[in-house]
């Protein structure tokens, strides 16, 4: 079984159009796919390959491509042990200090572990985190785009690139709660991490944006729910705005992932450096309501993609499923700089029916517009 499109750009011409600000056959279709959503699917389908998966699903940009492989140097010691529990403990051992990383693979989340222990509990600690920063080794890495790109050559291929070194502190490496104590308590060591970690992440980003991939995604998941405006402006902005920037170098384009609540800081999102956000969610995951926030994006020349919250996605009555879709993309202008695809990532639970819905009416909205 294959999802058939009936349209006449491929998805890479459609992607690469509306990056450029270019009219388009159709509302392209940009999901975030991934293995939680592949292991709730009957076989075959259950045993793709992820990016099979993708194409499968009609969407029109590969995405989960990684482009470099990361080592350290012979100074630091780094142990990695996997548990039958699903917990993982990273241990690394330098001649500054050792730091112990516990993450855990959940029933509920068999795909993304959650700290249990973080990597950096104490002041201390962030003098060993920046020496570890300093002897790491970066390799390009390139292979498996090469290959994507040559066997999907209708679509486009996109590269994942890290979060920037202040979201991936505040949750990452420290958790919410110690990083505002580390933050009010010792500001300047904190932010010399915040410089470090940020040239190891901007190193990465020339070494992606040299790859054959046009588009990068920065799965920064900014949300003001366990953050602040003032932080994201001050901090958060203007890390993303150098991604950006050093993608633009080489002629490529970047989104954010930004599938939580951001209606409050949705101005400067929109007067960003980056080319776009994607996976935006409307209530509950997220907070953004599509209608209102199309113009503003298109005013700035920025991209919105999203749009299907999570709960649409896993509806069992499909034609209820069709009928929220339907009034979504009534309401979404064909040239509005809209991409179509999942708030967030697709939940297990969702079926193929959904996507063989979406691309019925994708296609729909084509034969409507030009009739």
């Amino acid at each position: 079984m294959r999802l058939t499109k009936d349209s006449r750009m491929t998805g890479k011409e459609r992607v690469r159009a509306v990056l450029n600000h270019e009219s388009t056959d159709r509302l392209a279709f940009v999901p975030c796919i991934d293995p939680y959503f592949k292991s709730g699917l009957d076989t075959p389908f259950n045993q793709m390959n992820i990016y099979e998966l993708q194409a499968v699903c009609g969407s029109d940009m590969l995405r989960g491509v990684s482009f470099c492989k990361i080592r350290f140097d012979e100074t630091v010691q780094h142990v990695h042990q996997e548990n039958s529990n699903g917990e993982i403990i990273d241990f690394y051992s330098t001649p500054l200090g050792d730091l112990k990383e516990v993450q855990r693979f959940t029933e509920q989340s068999p795909y993304i572990p959650f700290p249990t222990e973080y990597l950096i509990k104490r002041i201390d600690d962030l003098k060993v985190y920046r020496y570890l920063l300093h002897h790491i080794i970066i390799e390009a890495d390139y292979e498996n785009i090469n290959f994507l790109i040559k066997k999907f050559d209708n679509l486009m291929v996109s590269c994942s690139v890290e979060d920037s070194s202040f979201r991936q502190l505040l949750t990452k490496k420290i958790g919410v709660e110690n990083f505002v104590y580390l933050f009010y308590e010792n500001q300047n060591e904190l932010e010399e991490t915040f410089h470090d970690l940020a040239l190891h992440f901007n190193n990465q980003l020339h070494i992606a944006a040299q790859s054959p991939s046009e588009v990068f995604i920065c799965y920064e998941n900014t949300n003001v729910a366990n953050s602040s405006p003032a932080w994201f402006e001050k901090y958060e902005l203007p890390l993303l705005n150098t991604y950006a920037d050093i993608v633009h170098q080489y002629g490529k384009k970047i989104f954010i992932h930004m599938c939580g609540r951001i209606n409050q800081i949705i101005e400067p999102i929109a007067e960003a450096n980056f080319d776009g956000i994607i996976d935006v969610s409307p209530p509950p995951t997220g907070d953004i309501d599509f209608v209102s926030t199309i113009p503003l994006f298109s005013g700035q020349q920025k991209i919105l993609a999203g749009g299907i919250e999570c709960n649409t996605f896993v509806l069992k009555d499909l034609k209820i499923f069709e009928e929220r879709i339907s009034i979504l993309l009534d309401e979404i202008p064909i040239r509005s700089g809209f991409m179509l695809g999942s708030g967030d990532a697709v939940p297990m639970g969702a079926a193929l029916q959904h996507f063989e819905i979406i691309q019925k009416l994708l296609n729909f909205k084509v034969r409507k517009n030009t009739a």
